[in-house]
């Protein structure tokens, strides 16, 4: 599957099938990512706030831009990550 070429919609969806895990710091030391990355999983695991982010994203189309390539980097982050563990039997 290439993200890349996703819409909107189609990377909520493949957002929300993401194993998020959260970062084990406190929240005054989370970096942006981590930051980020908690509010997208909010969003797709929340159905009012993911229409929500839908509206708001066709009110300003350059806004939908930065979802969307915040949405990927979350998506690659987890997916990443997931195989990671799965292949060290984690």
């Amino acid at each position: 599957m290439n993200i890349k070429q996703l819409k909107l919609e189609e990377l909520l969806v493949v957002a929300k099938t993401v194993n998020y895990i959260p970062p084990t710091n406190d929240l005054s030391k989370m970096t942006n990512d981590e930051i980020y990355d908690g509010c997208i999983n909010v969003v797709v695991n929340n159905p009012i706030q993911m229409k929500g982010a839908m509206i708001v994203c066709s009110v300003f189309p350059p806004l939908k831009l930065l979802f969307k390539s915040s949405i990927r980097s979350y998506i690659e982050r987890f997916y990443l990550q997931n195989q990671q563990q799965a292949n060290l039997g984690v």
